[in-house]
């Protein structure tokens, strides 16, 4: 994880993606049952990488603040955790 934190703090992604179609919400990923996986048809695009695992945090039903990763990323600014202060589009097809 130390080398995924250093990497975003020295470039910073210009495109992050959660494919959120198809979620293992128990047991994952090797001993998943049917029951365990969700259908959220879910895709979520973002140019902030706190933002977006922040957002994919909301869909599983947790508090970004209290994910850990999260909550540091934020604190070492490299992207906004604040999701109602952000331009959030939903697109559905």
């Amino acid at each position: 994880m130390s080398a995924l934190r250093n990497s975003a703090s020295y470039r910073k992604p210009e495109l992050n993606i959660v494919d959120a179609y198809r979620v293992t919400m128990a047991n994952g990923p090797q001993a998943a049952r049917e029951k365990d996986v969700q259908l959220m048809k879910t895709l979520l695009i973002s140019p902030d990488i706190v933002a977006i695992d922040a957002a994919a945090a909301k869909l599983w039903g947790t508090e970004p603040e209290r994910i850990r990763h999260i909550k540091s990323a934020y604190e070492k600014r490299l992207g906004n955790l604040n999701l109602d202060q952000l331009n959030i589009q939903r697109i559905v097809l």
